[in-house]
């Protein structure tokens, strides 16, 4: 494994990388804009001149620090594959935790539903990456990261990338870290959940409002189009406040034109009261909660609220009633509006009543319909059981509050200390219910209640539903969504928050109560949002994973780097001690050593946000897809009998080569380019892992000028060291089918699948061998061609042995009586020098007549020669005696046959490589004045990275591409090639690192 670098030091950052690049090293780790580290010799260092070993003037603090943490690490770079002993991973991810598949999932629909489609983050570990490492601390010294911890933890990430990068060279690894030290003054993590739960609309969206004990509110989304979902780690506003701050009651004002969403909000240790403004900033999607526009310094004692309308002249009237559960005193206050200043006013008393202060619960409902539609609440006394309905109503001549009476009454079990009022169906067939829950037994019912207009009788009626349930679960929101009744029910010890629908059987008009359609905990994020979001705020970034993504984004700009993500170092209580998903990894620092090694958590984590997966047993991993490639999980403790040790399994320094292939380290021995369905398709295989791939190219959606390259549309592990694919098609039924011929260096295996796409489902698939056969591995070249005759067009195919020299046609048909394919004996063969291992099929035309010819080239000799492919007048297949031949630099063994539009004519040229010294030209082969076949001079010339050793003719919207690998830095590009006066070749149109 290479050494990890040399820390050095530079006023002139692209001065000196562009001097390393130029003595063959690169920048493993950027540090600062003034300290990196390098990989080069100790010769081209000694020749440096933009940078140095020691600072040419004073660092900063913080590069101080980075520098010195840079030294702190273990013993340069981790050693090889099995120098640690075993150390079971149990850090967690997506594919090992739901509750984090689920916040992966929330915040790619959050992004989706908000129209942010930004480019991805993390896709596959190659190339530079950008790392926004945020160690946050919190009040008291329990939760402080000092200058020890910070230089211990960046020793450790040092260490880490450090194993990934020396792994695999090809992937040409360089971080680029952007580290800050942020101390939020958010609470640690909570041990109880009495939390305060509150939905509201806005913008004919639906939001819940969640306040948790310690004292972090936030403000989500509820969302879903069939079912509601609350999406996790996507919170719209978010703050941390005294946990004494309580919202009590939600409630709507009109200024005569829009209606205004406020929150009372109550100090429950002070008593101080204030009414905020509650608003959606739809271009920006986010909750924003105004200044206190109305405030009072009330008693804390006050602790029961309830909000009612009443209408009165055909205007509805805001109220609330505010009960003192100490002393007894109950009172009912107007709110009104003002819109001549814009400020909401809370009125005096209108109605006051001394009553049991054991009224704790108070639950507002209406009975009746239209201008006859009454306003009623119910309240609770839970220590003796007493249950009552009063009508609350306005005196039309006063204008004064009235509470009758109870109109209903009846002793319960006073542990019914929950009640949520709904209603259930439409206009005049609108009936309210209500939910009653026994926090003691657990026992939860449903109760209609009815109003009789002409007796005026309320009644409530025996329970309609019931269930018994957790008796933990003492709240009860309900709310509508998408026109249906739902209820949200939170666990206040467990954290565990459940949504369910409420809805008529339309035959029996009995209640139905859905099973779970929401079912969470939320610990990951009762954990960490409220210090994460404290500390991108800090940064200057909305709350939740929008704003994380917003930081990402930046940072890779201002980085120049391909990809991006977040690592938060943190000494508060998180749900699992190093976990990953969303866009960034999260660690609780608990020292350099425990529960696992930091570095090693690291590597791991890291790993994950770029594709790769668990294999130990206790991740319940399973064969899966995984990574940008969809690598299967092979390495499985769960499916595999001998699993390998390695980084994702049991922390041990190896990788794995599905492991490999899951980050992306996918490096491509064979491609070859195919149309179907009327797109533009390549298809390859590495050899080393065996792992095959279809990917389309196509116009970037988004980028006019570029191409893009979708993730692939079909995966399959295969036995490694396929070296050969060559698509081709066959006519059968009137139509022509796709397929493609493998060949295996290693067995001789040659096989035929059919490769079709579902265009409806837009789905890609190979099917099984449909011809096989093991043929001699020194078959290593295949070349597909197709003779016309008699208006049919005929497929065959050239094979050549590059050992022996023995080259050989067949032919290959769909066999209509068997609907099988068929691949002949030779109807052609001769032996050649084994040394020409290049053969290269191209046609040209001539007097409306299409002739199909070969270049063959001699890749020790360097003679090249152009043979004609053709029927003799019984119909047998005749290569003919060369009709051009030159002897060329014999490095020259990459060619690749493309077509040109030029001056209304279609051109034949081809692209030839010497993969030594980088020289690239493209030739015209055409026909001169007197028929004879002649390869011009290059009509273009350049100079590349000499490992481009693989090039694919592509042809999108009448352009022509081709697609190179460069399989040194495993980097694979995408180039115009320009026909006007004369012939060019354009910078990448697409890359990947």
């Amino acid at each position: 494994m290479p050494d990890a670098g040399i820390l050095l030091y530079t006023s002139d950052y692209a001065a000196a990388v562009a001097e390393i690049e130029h003595h063959g090293g690169r920048v493993v780790h950027r540090l600062s804009d003034q300290a990196f580290v390098a990989q080069l010799t100790e010769h081209a260092a000694a020749e440096l001149r933009q940078s140095a070993t020691e600072p040419g003037g004073s660092l900063a603090p913080a590069e101080l620090l980075l520098t010195e943490a840079w030294r702190q690490r273990r013993s340069g770079r981790p050693g090889p594959a099995g120098a640690d002993s075993a150390d079971q991973v149990i850090a967690r991810n997506a594919s090992s935790d739901p509750a984090l598949a689920a916040q992966e999932r929330d915040a790619a629909a959050a992004r989706q539903a908000a129209g942010y489609v930004p480019r991805e983050l993390s896709t596959v570990l190659r190339g530079s990456v950008a790392v926004g490492v945020v160690l946050v601390s919190g009040p008291g010294p329990d939760l402080v990261i000092s200058d020890g911890h910070y230089m211990e933890a960046m020793a450790e990430f040092f260490d880490g990338a450090d194993y990934l990068d020396g792994t695999e060279p090809r992937a040409s690894l360089s971080f680029v870290y952007d580290p800050h030290r942020v101390t939020v003054d958010a609470p640690n993590t909570p041990t109880s959940f009495h939390d305060t739960y509150l939905t509201f609309e806005l913008a004919n969206r639906t939001f819940l409002f969640w306040e948790s004990e310690a004292g972090w509110a936030a403000v989500r989304e509820i969302t879903g189009a069939t079912s509601p979902d609350i999406s996790d780690m996507t919170e719209l506003w978010s703050t941390i406040w005294d946990p004494a701050h309580k919202v009590r009651m939600s409630f709507r004002l009109s200024d005569g034109t829009n209606d205004r969403q406020y929150f009372l909000i109550a100090n429950t240790s002070s008593g101080r009261i204030n009414i905020r403004q509650v608003r959606y900033d739809a271009a920006s999607n986010t909750i924003e909660m105004d200044a206190p526009t109305w405030s009072h310094d009330g008693d804390p004692a006050i602790t029961a609220y309830m909000p009612f309308t009443l209408e009165m002249g055909g205007k509805t009237r805001q109220y609330f009633l505010a009960a003192n559960t100490s002393s007894g005193r109950t009172e009912i206050r107007e709110i009104t509006y003002d819109p001549a200043s814009q400020t909401v006013r809370v009125d005096s008393p209108t109605w006051t009543r001394q009553w049991i202060p054991n009224f704790t619960v108070y639950m507002p409902f209406s009975l009746g319909s239209g201008t006859s539609r009454k306003q009623f609440f119910l309240t609770i006394n839970t220590s003796s059981g007493r249950v009552e309905i009063r009508e609350i109503t306005r005196d039309q001549q006063t204008g004064v509050i009235v509470v009758d009476s109870p109109v209903w009454s009846q002793q319960w079990d006073p542990a019914y200390t929950v009640c949520m009022p709904f209603t259930l169906g439409t206009g005049t067939s609108l009936r309210q219910f209500f939910l009653a829950a026994n926090t003691s037994s657990g026992r939860t019912e449903i109760r209609e209640i009815t109003y009789d207009p002409a007796s005026h009788a309320v009644q409530v009626e025996a329970p309609s539903w019931s269930l018994t349930w957790n008796s933990a679960y003492t709240v009860y929101v309900p709310f509508l969504h998408q026109g249906v009744q739902y209820f949200l029910t939170a666990n206040t010890s467990t954290g565990n928050i459940v949504i369910r629908s409420i809805v008529l059987d339309p035959k029996t008009k009995a209640i139905i109560i859905s099973e779970p359609l929401y079912n969470r905990d939320w610990r990951y994020e009762r954990a960490e949002g409220a210090w994460r979001d404290a500390a991108m705020q800090h940064l200057g970034y909305k709350p939740g994973h929008p704003g994380l993504v917003d930081y990402l984004e930046a940072l890779r700009a201002r980085k120049n780097a391909k990809w991006s993500y977040v690592a938060f170092v943190t000494r508060y209580a998180v749900a699992w001690f190093g976990y990953a998903g969303a866009n960034r990894l999260v660690v609780q620092w608990l020292g350099r050593d425990y529960p696992t090694s930091p570095m090693t958590v690291f590597s791991h984590e890291t790993s994950h946000l770029f594709g790769a997966a668990d294999e130990y047993k206790d991740s319940h991993c399973e064969l899966s897809t995984n990574g940008y490639y969809r690598v299967q999980n092979r390495n499985c403790e769960n499916i595999n009998n001998s699993p390998l040790d390695c980084l994702m399994r049991n922390n041990k320094w190896r990788m794995c080569g599905w492991s490999r292939g899951q980050l992306g380290w996918v490096f491509f021995s064979a491609l070859a380019p195919f149309t179907l369905g009327g797109r533009q398709w390549v298809i390859g295989q590495d050899s080393e892992i065996g792992h095959a791939v279809i990917q389309e190219v196509r116009p970037d959606r988004s980028v006019a000028t570029r191409l893009e390259m979708p993730p692939p549309a079909w995966t399959a592990e295969w036995s490694p060291g396929q070296a050969v694919y060559m698509p081709f098609t066959l006519a059968v039924g009137g139509s022509d089918n796709q397929y493609v011929l493998t060949a295996s260096n290693t067995s001789g295996q040659v096989t035929i699948r059919q490769i079709e796409y579902d265009t409806a489902a837009q789905e890609m698939s190979v099917g099984k061998p449909v011809w096989s056969q093991d043929w001699n591995p020194q078959y290593t070249v295949y070349m597909p061609f197709t003779l016309e005759s008699g208006g049919t067009k005929n497929q065959y195919f050239l094979s050549a042995n590059t050992e022996s020299g023995h080259v050989n046609i067949r032919p290959v048909w769909f066999y209509a009586a068997t609907k099988s394919i068929r691949v002949g004996g030779p109807v052609w063969a001769r032996d050649w020098s084994p040394q020409y291992t290049i053969y290269m099929p191209f046609t040209l035309e001539r007097g409306g007549t299409t002739q199909q010819y070969f270049l063959n080239a001699n890749t020790s000799s360097g003679r090249i020669s152009i043979r004609p492919i053709s029927y003799d007048a019984w119909q047998v297949i005749q290569v003919g005696e060369p009709v051009w031949a030159r002897d060329w630099d014999p490095g020259y063994w990459l060619y690749m046959p493309f077509t040109l539009d030029s001056s209304g004519f279609r051109r034949q040229y081809f692209l030839t490589g010497n993969p030594v010294s980088g020289r690239v030209n493209i030739r015209e082969i055409r026909y001169d004045v007197t028929g004879a076949v002649v390869v011009d001079d290059p009509a273009w010339s350049g100079r590349w990275n000499s490992a481009l050793w693989l090039c694919v003719p592509i042809e999108l919207n009448g352009v022509q591409y081709f697609l190179t690998v460069d399989n040194t830095k495993g980097r694979l590009y995408i180039r115009p090639i320009i026909a006007g006066g004369s012939i060019s070749v354009g910078d990448p149109v697409w890359e990947l690192p």
